[in-house]
This record gives C-alpha cells, sequence and structure tokens, in this order.
C-alpha cells in the first residue's frame, strides 16, 4: 500500500506501505500548518452512532456502524485527535506514529503498519476546491480508478475520493466542510486491504473540535 500524508494546499507525501511493514522513510518536505500541540489518545467506550453493546467480564465492545449502514466494527474502541486534526474513535490496537516532516499528520496505523488512519485539518482552502486539487493530484500518482462523490461524514458535507493501488491496497479520502469555518477543511483517509474494510465504520465517529469540546 502507498501511504497518502496530506500538506497544506494539498502537497502529499506517497510513500510505500501496503505491501511492507516498515515506517515511512522518506517524505518531501513543504510548509505546513502548525503541528498540533496536544494530541489525545483515550481508549473509552462512548462512541455515536452505537448499534449494539455487549459487556464480557474482559473488555467491552462497542457495534458502530458507517453513515451508509455497509460497514460495521465490533470492538473496543479509543478516541484519537486534536484541536488541530479534529478527532474519531478507531480500534484499540492502532498505534501511533510521526512522521519528521509530517508532524501535523495524526496517523495511526495497526500493528503491521498496513492499515492507516489519517487526521489533518487545512485552512484556506474550503472542501470543495480541497477535493479537486487532491482527486487531481492522486490520479496522475499512482491511485487507479479514482472517483468522487458528495457524501456527508457525520452530518457534515464532505466529497468522498476513492480510488485503489492494486486488488490488495484501497484508498478513501473524504474532504469535509468545516462549519465553523467554511473557508477551512479537514482531511480524513483510510487506506486499507480487504480483511480491514471495518474500519470505514469508524468515520461516523469523526468530530470537528468544536463539536467535541461542546460534548466535554
Amino acid at each position: 500500500m502507498k501511504r497518502i500524508f496530506p500538506k497544506m494546499l494539498l502537497f502529499v507525501i506517497i510513500l510505500s506501505g501496503c505491501a511492507g511493514t516498515d515506517a515511512p522513510e522518506e517524505s518531501v518536505t513543504v510548509q505546513t500548518s502548525t503541528a498540533a500541540e496536544t494530541v489525545t489518545t483515550r481508549v473509552t467506550t462512548v462512541t455515536t452512532t452505537v448499534t449494539e453493546t455487549e459487556t464480557t467480564t474482559e473488555q467491552t465492545y462497542i457495534t458502530i456502524t458507517d453513515d451508509s449502514g455497509e460497514f460495521a466494527y465490533s470492538g473496543e474502541l479509543m478516541e484519537i485527535g486534536s484541536d488541530d486534526c479534529g478527532y474519531m474513535q478507531i480500534p484499540a490496537d492502532f498505534v501511533r506514529y510521526v512522521e519528521t516532516g509530517s508532524e501535523s499528520v495524526l496517523q495511526y496505523s495497526d500493528p503491521g503498519g498496513k492499515n492507516i488512519f489519517s487526521l489533518e485539518r487545512y485552512e484556506d482552502i474550503d472542501y470543495e476546491t480541497a477535493a479537486q486539487n487532491l482527486g487531481a493530484y492522486l490520479g496522475r500518482n499512482g491511485l487507479h480508478d479514482v472517483s468522487a462523490a458528495a457524501v456527508t461524514i457525520a452530518g457534515m458535507d464532505a466529497i468522498q475520493l476513492h480510488g485503489s493501488y492494486d486488488e490488495d491496497c484501497y484508498a478513501v479520502i473524504w474532504l469535509i466542510a468545516d462549519p465553523a469555518d467554511p473557508t477551512g477543511s479537514y482531511y480524513l483517509s483510510l487506506e486499507f486491504d480487504p480483511d480491514h474494510r471495518y474500519m470505514m465504520a469508524c468515520t461516523s465517529t469523526f468530530m470537528t473540535a468544536a463539536s467535541h469540546n461542546d460534548t466535554e
């Protein structure tokens, strides 16, 4: 899998990934927004769009679904995020890594390093413009059959970009409108193999910084 890491004004880093388990080894240096000062990783059993809860003596499992209802995940969740990137719930066994030069991008992968969540926020570029620019870039840089669609993510307007690197590596990216600032946008991307399609369910838990802080 090739890893997609967003950068300000839609410069991106394309790194080798899905076929291997190594951490990123190279990057392109570009100007980025200010890196998040505080990143939280909090194991929790509270999330949005909860459809079923089952408690055992060992841990609490929660079932979540994406907005389309096509993907579901059951298991222990943890909250990740920051005020700079937004917040969401992901499987509790994913781990964080920080790539030098990409500190503003919040990245978590499965223990094998092949399946990846990425969060970022863009300043001064709305979600529709961001999606147009990024879609054109990806189509020229290894992502096959790129398609775009207007969708909603956790109730917010978004443009979804979808494509694949090969039959075992998929990328789905959302550029999400920021309700508090229409001149900015959030970036959420998932890269996964066929066994990790359930990661799509986690998109229903995405929250902007303003929404997250209102719930605390």
